[in-house]
């Protein structure tokens, strides 16, 4: 079973999921999560790249879908996080109790605060 959230980045909204953020997050709700460092978009990116007149497509679709990371959880649950998506692959769909702490934890993802600053030089 497959729970996702996503940011429509086509639409007036602004706003991703930040993975530094989103890791600790990860870290606080989930004991013993292991998170991979490895960017898993990287490669797609600079195989792109490499293409004769694609350079400019390639950077643009790693601003849209990079970073990419891996996650899995003690219980087995596996997991992905990039600009505009974060996921839960749940091993075994029949534990209600991970699914529903998977639900909460994609359902308190919020924008962070911000402020907003004039000054007059």
């Amino acid at each position: 079973m497959q729970i996702t959230a996503k940011i429509r980045f086509w639409d007036k909204g602004v706003g991703c999921f930040c993975h530094e953020a989103v890791g600790r997050a990860l870290d606080e709700a989930f004991e013993g999560v292991r998170m991979d460092a490895t960017d898993l978009a990287h490669g797609k990116y600079m195989s792109a790249a490499e293409q004769p007149k694609t350079e400019r497509s390639a950077w643009l679709e790693f601003l849209r879908s990079g970073p990419r990371y891996a996650f899995s959880l003690p219980s087995g649950t596996r997991g992905w996080l990039s600009r505009y998506e974060i996921g839960f692959d749940i091993a075994d769909a029949s534990d209600r109790s991970e699914v529903q702490r998977v639900r909460r934890f994609l359902e308190g993802m919020t924008l962070g605060l911000f402020n907003i600053e004039v000054s007059s030089g």
